[in-house]
């Protein structure tokens, strides 16, 4: 066994949780490059944009009924496609971040993509943004 294993361990999660900050920030910048290249290429008309949704947590709701607990929630996100006249909105994709940040999962009309980098993640996007499924959606909030 390597000497000072615990101590390198600690020292370790400082940088990893740096790099954590550092990916959700290179993620959230790409959904804030969308979100700039739609509302401009439609002149305002839309907008896509991370939403945070509050979802009970199950665990909680258990733990309340079976002794008290308090009641926890968890976030969760998603990409919320809005136009901008009528207000009218869809959820384009749920959005789960992984541990690091990456692998981002996107989920959308029962379709599941996981993003290990920004390419990919770019790449992910435009196929949902490019689909069939999407453009139905669309559809209904023009």
């Amino acid at each position: 066994m390597s000497e000072n294993l615990f101590l390198n361990a600690f020292n370790k999660s400082i940088s990893v949780a740096e790099r954590k900050k550092l990916n959700i920030q290179e993620i959230d910048n790409t959904f804030s490059q969308i979100n700039d290249e739609i509302f401009k290429g439609t002149t305002g008309k839309f907008s896509i944009k991370l939403k945070a949704s509050i979802v009970p947590n199950v665990l909680a709701i258990i733990n309340t009924y079976a002794k008290s607990a308090k009641n926890d929630f968890k976030e969760e996100f998603y990409l919320e496609v809005k136009n901008n006249e009528t207000k009218a909105s869809f959820n384009m994709a749920d959005v789960k971040y992984g541990d690091q940040g990456y692998p981002v999962q996107l989920f959308f009309k029962n379709n599941s993509l996981t993003s290990n980098s920004k390419e990919s993640l770019m790449n992910d996007l435009v196929s949902i943004l490019g689909s069939a499924a999407f453009g139905e959606e669309l559809e209904k909030i023009m």
